[in-house]
């Protein structure tokens, strides 16, 4: 009886999360960690035995057998060599909706504090979870079948492109990273260079980096509404050093023209953009990685992308003039 009950009595520890005091260079319990348990069936039964016969009590304990997480709540920074700064980027999201806006803060509070083992993998969807209301994900926009249409988690693209701009920028190797189909504006802004973002699509597309150094990181996020910025701060032990070159653009392709859609909803005049023009691009941008006595140690890494030429589309009434049979789509009624 005690063994069957056993599987559904397993706990498993989980890790804390963090924040790194660069004044103290102590961490800071962010997300207290749970010890993990299973039940010692073989303890619980001699309790067992030994209260069976017991005129003074009916209760027996469970024995348990109890696990610390890898990252307790006692765990320090300079066991784990977390001691400095080793990358930081921040992107732009002037202009987002609200709706794109809420996806960016949940992806960003949902990827603060996560310590990084020497060796492992970090995967994106893995830390961020289901893309779905339960977790507070809502809907915004995302390319899906040649469109950008709304879908839920819109706007989580530009938590992945800057946690890959982080670990790129950190030297750390890039064991998975798929581009948008066109260039986005908001990976461009404020002069970012194109050619570094990083598309997620649950679950087919993911990101992710290694940790490729002796030392564990600590990954921070921060959303700062007011600036209309998101930052991702890397800590660890400086392990090397990485150059990136400026993106070299090449293959430009103009867009397409405009593609005017007959939407019953619109009166004449009234016209509602739902895409957006983008020229096309071959880019790509190179690093170099040097170790911390300034030797050469990975030469002419790259990342590249090929962006697809995309037009702007509007939305017009049915009886506008701008309509044709070459360059008209029926937009459904909503």
């Amino acid at each position: 009886f005690l063994a069957q009950l056993a599987p559904g009595l397993i706990t498993p520890a989980l890790d804390g999360r963090f924040d790194f005091d660069p004044a103290t260079g102590q961490l800071q319990v962010l997300t207290p960690a749970v010890s993990g348990r299973e039940l010692d069936v073989a303890t619980t039964l001699a309790r067992l035995e030994e209260g069976v016969f017991a005129p003074d009590s009916r209760i027996v304990p469970m024995a348990f057998d109890y696990t610390l997480p890898r990252y307790h709540n006692q765990v320090t920074a300079a066991e784990l060599g977390i001691t400095e700064l080793v990358a930081a980027e921040v992107t732009h999201f002037e202009g987002s909706s609200a709706n794109r806006r809420t996806n960016i803060a949940v992806g960003v509070s949902r990827l603060n504090g996560i310590i990084v083992g020497p060796g492992e993998e970090f995967s994106f969807n893995y830390h961020l979870g289901e893309i779905d209301e339960s977790n507070g994900f809502v809907e915004g926009l995302v390319i899906f079948g040649g469109r950008t249409i709304a879908g839920l988690g819109g706007g989580i693209c530009q938590v992945s492109t800057t946690i890959f701009r982080a670990a790129f920028s950190g030297g750390f190797a890039i064991t998975e990273r798929n581009s948008h189909g066109y260039r986005v504006g908001y990976y461009e802004l404020q002069g970012d260079p194109p050619g570094l973002d990083a598309a997620i699509w649950q679950p087919e597309r993911d990101f992710k980096f290694q940790n490729n150094t002796p030392h564990h990181l600590l990954v921070e996020a921060s959303f700062y509404p007011s600036r209309n910025e998101l930052e991702f701060r890397f800590y660890s032990t400086q392990h090397w050093r990485a150059e990136i070159d400026d993106a070299i653009v090449k293959n430009l392709v103009d867009a397409p023209q405009p593609i005017f859609e007959a939407n019953r909803d619109l009166q004449q005049g009234e016209i509602l953009q739902v895409d957006f023009a983008a020229e096309g691009a071959d880019v790509t941008v190179y690093r170099d990685i040097y170790d911390m006595q300034g030797n050469l140690v990975v030469e002419d890494d790259y990342v590249f992308t090929h962006y697809v030429p995309w037009q702007a589309i509007y939305q017009v009434a049915p009886t506008d003039s701008r309509l044709s049979t070459v360059n008209t789509v029926s937009a459904p009624t909503g």
